[in-house]
């Protein structure tokens, strides 16, 4: 008798009634259950078993487990966009050896920018070891494991035992919350062995935001520290995650009066209709972004909303500001030492640990409606186009008697200095009268 492939079904559910789902099935079902249903990559030796399970991906979205088959250095990236795409987590797949380093390349790149995503790769049967199976992954062979856990120490998560994969899923699940990929790998050896017992993964909720926010000391010693200064705004990439990102950031930059920055990866959390929006700075930056921001200083004080302290957008130097104000919702963020930034600063360091548009939209809203904001801006918190530092009227004072007695040179750059402190303007030029 001939056996079609939609044939073997039956036999599947009938083992399944038998002995119950097999690990594989396991490991479908519980990332289904965290509404990770998109998988991409290749099929072959190691991975075949878990692939059986998936639908091919259609047209209409991946609704169910549903497989995508592509190359794999494209596979490993198509969890990094699906996620910015959709908020939502894919996995890429791929089999032994050179699969592996491939799907790997973007794998470093979603540590680097806090993306959640899901990595499956199989290793070599471990009763192999020593007999150079085809693209051996023991320490005899590539050493794939320790290469792994070189570069995601506490993500990567060896399932080799149906009763331990409730424990591993967990733990995995609870590095994807905290915005970080992991890696399942394969032991199909273990996996395959029958277990008559089998407990399903605990039902994990979703790792909570950290609300550390006191906005009332936040919104405090904000004002204390911005008085007589200027503010710039710096809005990184993990701002760009938020719902309403660009709204958030524009209020927040008329409220503030301050001129705002972004890095590449920002640039989705900032509306184009911002009117203090500058642009980017360093890789990819405008002269006027990255004058803005070489020209921090002992006056002024950044406001950084989802921190970008990467070679491309501050280029191993320290945020000259005098006072840094931070906020951030992911732990231990790519780029962070000791838990915060304080050691790309260069003065003094506050960190809000908080999801930056809900401590965003918190301290605006507070801003707006505490006595608090309106002794440090001046004005009536019902008119923010109205809001300025008295020292920016100090400041005008200055420049008026200035340009009397300047020349036309001169006058002309004390003028634009007037119009930035009256809020009519780009940020003033250093040292006007040189």
């Amino acid at each position: 008798m001939n056996l079609e492939a939609g044939e073997t079904f039956p036999y599947i559910s009938s083992l399944e009634e038998q002995y119950g789902p097999d690990s594989y099935q396991i490991i479908i079902d519980t990332l289904s259950d965290w509404g990770i249903n998109l998988y991409a990559g290749v099929n072959g030796g190691g991975v075949i078993h878990l692939l059986k399970y998936l639908d091919p991906l259609y047209e209409g979205g991946a609704e169910i487990p549903s497989f995508l088959t592509i190359g794999e250095y494209t596979a490993g990236f198509i969890p990094l966009g699906y996620y910015l795409a959709s908020g939502k987590v894919a996995v890429s797949v791929a089999t032994t050896g050179a699969a592996t380093k491939l799907i790997c390349c973007g794998l470093s790149d979603a540590k680097l920018h806090d993306i959640p995503a899901v990595y499956i790769v199989p290793v070599s049967n471990r009763s192999t070891t020593g007999f150079a199976p085809l693209q051996d992954t023991s320490e005899y062979g590539s050493n794939i494991l320790t290469q792994l856990r070189a570069e995601l120490p506490d993500s990567v998560f060896v399932l080799d035992n149906k009763l331990t994969i409730s424990d591993q899923l967990a733990r995995a699940k609870d590095q994807l919350d905290r915005s970080k990929p992991v890696v399942l790998v394969l032991d199909n050896e273990g996996l395959s062995t029958a277990q008559m017992d089998w407990y399903p993964a605990p039902a994990l909720t979703r790792r909570p935001v950290r609300e550390n926010l006191h906005s009332g000391a936040f919104v405090a010693t904000f004002r204390r520290e911005t008085a007589g200064k200027r503010v710039v705004i710096f809005v990184g990439e993990e701002m760009s995650r938020y719902p309403g990102a660009g709204t958030l950031t524009t209020r927040l930059s008329e409220a503030l009066r301050a001129a705002t920055i972004w890095s590449i990866n920002g640039a989705n959390a900032v509306s184009r209709e911002n009117p203090y929006g500058y642009g980017y700075i360093s890789f990819g930056g405008n002269d006027r972004a990255v004058s803005l921001y070489n020209s921090l200083g002992e006056d002024d004080v950044m406001l950084m909303i989802g921190a970008c302290p990467d070679e491309y957008t501050v280029n191993f130097g320290k945020i000259a500001a005098s006072v840094t104000f931070h906020l951030s919702n992911i732990p231990q963020a790519y780029g962070f030492v000791g838990s915060s930034l304080r050691h790309a600063v260069a003065g003094r360091y506050y960190q809000l640990n908080a999801p930056p548009g809900l401590a965003g939209a918190n301290a605006h809203r507070r801003c707006l409606r505490t006595s608090v904001f309106q002794r440090a801006y001046g004005q009536s918190a019902r008119r923010p186009e109205r809001f300025a530092f008295r020292g920016r009227r100090r400041e005008l004072r200055k420049y008026g008697r200035a340009v009397s007695t300047a020349g036309p040179v001169v006058a002309r750059r004390l003028n634009r200095n007037r119009r930035y402190l009256s809020g009519l303007q780009g940020p003033p030029v250093r040292n006007p009268a040189a």
